[in-house]
């Protein structure tokens, strides 16, 4: 009886260990978005290399950055 136990123990080990792992993997770290970048005229930057960030914040105003450059 102990053995079964101790077998059942083991495989659900194993499953939460798979489960932790597929669910933390599915998390990405980076976001592909495409867009335009335009300035406050709405007129376009000319060719070149720009430096760009991009954050996300807990709230719309002031907040505390959840994602992005620290």
């Amino acid at each position: 009886m102990k053995k079964i136990t101790l077998s059942a123990m083991i495989i659900v080990s194993l499953l939460f260990a798979l489960v932790t792992t597929i669910h933390s993997a599915s998390i990405p770290e980076l976001i592909n978005y495409q867009g335009k970048v335009l300035k406050a005229d709405g007129s376009a930057y000319l060719v070149g290399e720009y430096k760009l960030s991009f954050n996300i914040y807990d709230s719309t105003t002031g907040g505390t950055v959840v994602w992005g450059p620290l």
